[in-house]
């Protein structure tokens, strides 16, 4: 979801695949192209989060620790980097990727609502 930096490495690991371009595109949009794939391999926190809203199976590269985190939350399977050596477990990786579950995307919502709620608060 990040042009730039993200697409050396993700051109270099797709043959098949597509390369999810979002610039200028509503996030209703991203949604709705997300739900269409098979797997989301998610290089930042907005492409893990669309992957999971749109119930696919995703792969979560950890850059940040953010990542990690939401990657934990719902049970994403996480790539510690894109070294050779991490990247040669990425076809492991994919085949542990599943859905995240009704319940925790629900759980997920309800905190993010909170948190929403207690930033307005702040003002």
């Amino acid at each position: 979801m990040q042009i730039g930096p993200d697409h050396e490495v993700l051109e270099g690991l797709t043959t098949a695949g597509e390369i999810l371009d979002t610039r200028g595109a509503h996030p209703s949009e991203i949604l709705g192209m997300c739900a269409g794939f098979e797997v989301m391999l998610a290089m930042r926190l907005h492409a893990l989060i669309f992957a999971a809203a749109a119930g696919v199976p995703v792969v979560a590269f950890n850059y940040d620790p953010k990542v990690a985190s939401l990657a934990k939350l719902v049970g994403a399977p996480l790539l510690p980097s894109t070294s050779a050596t991490d990247l040669a477990t990425l076809p492991a990786l994919i085949s542990e990727a599943k859905a995240v579950s009704p319940d925790v995307l629900e759980d997920v919502r309800a905190k993010a609502k909170r948190n929403a709620e207690l930033a307005v608060g702040l003002a």
